[in-house]
C-alpha cells in the first residue's frame, strides 16, 4: 500500500495495487509506504466487506519523527487506474 503522506490521519488514502476482488482478512500482513519513502508493517486484525481494522507498527520517518503504533479503520472508497483507494476513517482503539 502506498500513502501521499508521511503518516496516517482520518481521510488519509492509501492506495492498494491488488485490485482483486477479495477484500482484505483478519491476518493479512500489508507493507505500507509512506510519501518519504520509509515503509512498515500493518496487519489486519478485523475485516467486514468494505472496511479493515489494521495495526500499524510503530516506525520513524525520514525527519526523524518517531510515530508510535496506532489501529486504524479503513474503508474501500473506489478503484481506479489499477489499484484500489481506501480512505483512513478513524482510530480504532
Amino acid at each position: 500500500m502506498f500513502t501521499l503522506n508521511t503518516h496516517l490521519y482520518p481521510g488519509a488514502r492509501l492506495s492498494h495495487s491488488q485490485t482483486s476482488e477479495l477484500e482484505f482478512k483478519e491476518g493479512d500482513v500489508l507493507t505500507i509506504t509512506f510519501s518519504d519513502t520509509i515503509q512498515t508493517r500493518a496487519e489486519v486484525v478485523g475485516a467486514s466487506e468494505n472496511v479493515a481494522r489494521i495495526k500499524v507498527a510503530g516506525y520513524r520517518t525520514r525527519k526523524g519523527a518517531t510515530i508510535a503504533a496506532k489501529s486504524w479503520f479503513i474503508r474501500k472508497v473506489v478503484t481506479a487506474h489499477g489499484s484500489a483507494i481506501y480512505s483512513v476513517i478513524g482510530r480504532a482503539y
